[in-house]
């Protein structure tokens, strides 16, 4: 159900998590989910949301599990003020932006949709709550990347 790789990215280096359910080995459209750091000077850049483990979400699981309980939080304001303003809706091809409440928000809708699933799909959101709350300890912005 999950695959951890390490590497490293441009001048970064950390751990990701691939989690799939149904998204065949082979799916290479995926959301990147990861805490993001917000540096002194408030100028985020690439390696601030770069900087920490991060989570791959593979397309089949994230449109049948993620994105129904992600959209509904939209719209929202960017956390970063410096950043792109109000986000109109979730979208699976760019940046997101979730500042700590919306990202709890988040956690708390997938445990209660997590009775409604099935045995298997339970287990996936089980991989995936532990991860999540983590990165709500590390950082009060999280950064939903999607390569769609």
């Amino acid at each position: 159900m999950s695959v951890i790789r390490k590497g490293k990215w441009e001048t970064v280096t950390h751990q990701a998590t691939d989690v799939r359910l149904y998204s065949a080995d082979s799916e290479r459209v995926f959301l990147e989910f990861k805490p993001a750091r917000m540096p002194e000077s408030g100028d985020m850049q690439w390696a601030d949301w770069n900087c920490y483990d991060s989570v791959f979400v593979y397309k089949a699981d994230y449109e049948k599990l993620l994105v129904p309980t992600l959209s509904k939080l939209f719209p929202l304001d960017d956390p970063d003020p410096n950043g792109w303003g109000r986000q109109e809706y979730f979208d699976v091809c760019s940046l997101n932006w979730l500042g700590a409440e919306a990202w709890k928000e988040f956690i708390s809708q997938l445990e209660q949709l997590r009775p409604t699933l099935t045995k298997e799909e339970q287990m996936f959101i089980d991989t995936l709550l532990p991860m999540f709350k983590g990165f709500a300890e590390i950082s009060g912005i999280i950064c939903i990347e999607g390569n769609q």
